[in-house]
């Protein structure tokens, strides 16, 4: 019998309008799974510009990925066993770093999960080198040991266009603190029209009771502009010439120059002040939900009832990532059907076939 892997995308593949332009091609490293690749390297290689990249979700990392021309990257999402209706095969598509080249103008990634230990003074967990680049419904999770510097997302100088949306981004420092510049998302000099949307940045802590949120979780150079909108953030966040509306940020200093709007964002002390819509000193634990115990997971920063945050955005909208036109997505599950649930027989006869039955679901 084929695994369920390859039945579970097949099954999903077979719901999918293609282009009749582009190849998609199936990536999984699992030996006994029938997939067109077993390398992700390989598939990239092989692979046309404007294709499309299905990662299989495995018990293996496939390793670092480095993207060399414009493909769409499609994993499995992220916190499968934590939220219901995610995958059947429970496991997700696992990378130790990305690089996004110079050639991969226009790349999309989604419903990947890019982690590992990375300590390098340059570049991040993933670096990316081109312009028109999206990011969407991804878990990166980089841990750092004390006097590391550990960035996640490093967007290198003068690129454009390059949206990071509905995203859990999290560094683990250890709950220790150092003057190093650790920073979630660094957006280096001269790059503009940087989009970060609805993600969920946590930074050196383990759940909501913070002691360390000296490091950065946002940082704009000086000559950089973005919009930056509807986030949960804990950390620092310095940030010049941009919109800054709708954030919930649970801990950290937040310093601004030549800003273009600052509204509606909610601080759990007075890093906004309360004009503009703005919100000060709100307790943390009158806003969010809490899951199940253990490590926060991206359930835990829904709006619980009563949250002052709720229809605090701009326009009435609910702040933080669960907000606006396109909110946080439990899991990180993919835009495109999905089969969550399966039972396929281990015996099968001439008289009584093959019957599998399965539940789908679509993940707008």
């Amino acid at each position: 019998m084929k695994t369920f892997a390859s039945f579970a995308f097949a099954g999903m593949l077979a719901l999918l309008s293609i282009s009749a332009n582009a190849a998609v091609w199936r990536v999984n490293n699992n030996p006994v799974v029938d997939a067109d690749f077993n390398a992700i390297s390989t598939a990239i290689s092989t692979a046309a510009v404007g294709d499309t990249i299905y990662l299989e979700g495995s018990v293996t990392s496939y390793g670092a990925m480095s993207v060399t021309k414009q493909l769409t990257i499609i994993g499995t999402g992220y916190f499968i066993t934590e939220n219901d209706s995610t995958q059947a095969f429970q496991s997700p598509s696992l990378l130790s770093s990305v690089t996004i080249s110079s050639a991969a103008n226009g790349t999309v990634l989604t419903g990947l999960q890019v982690q590992a230990s990375f300590s390098s003074s340059s570049g991040g967990l993933i670096r990316i080198q081109a312009n028109d680049v999206t990011i969407d419904r991804c878990y990166l999770y980089n841990t750092v040991s004390q006097g590391d510097r550990g960035t996640v997302v490093y967007i290198e100088p003068s690129k454009n266009n390059v949206t990071i949306k509905r995203s859990f981004i999290y560094r683990d420092n250890g709950n220790v603190c150092c003057s190093d510049p650790r920073i979630n998302i660094d957006v280096q000099s001269g790059s503009t029209n940087i989009y970060i949307l609805n993600n969920i940045i946590k930074n050196g802590m383990k759940g909501l009771n913070i002691t360390n949120y000296t490091s950065r979780a946002i940082r704009l150079a000086n000559n950089a502009t973005a919009v930056i909108q509807g986030n949960v953030i804990n950390g620092v966040v310095e940030v010049y010439n941009s919109i800054y509306n709708n954030n919930i940020h649970i801990a950290g200093n937040y310093s601004e120059l030549n800003m273009i709007q600052v509204a509606h964002n909610i601080g759990n002390a007075t890093q906004y002040g309360t004009a503009n819509g703005n919100q000060s000193s709100v307790d943390m634990s009158t806003v969010f939900e809490y899951g199940p115990s253990g490590e926060n997971v991206d359930n835990h920063y829904m709006l619980k009832a009563g949250s002052p945050a709720l229809g605090a955005g701009v326009s009435g909208i609910d702040a933080g990532a669960f907000g606006g036109d396109e909110p946080y997505y439990l899991s990180g599950i993919p835009a495109i059907p999905a089969v969550f649930e399966a039972t396929i027989p281990t015996i099968v006869t001439t008289t009584s076939g093959l019957n599998i039955n399965t539940k789908i679901k679509a993940h707008d």
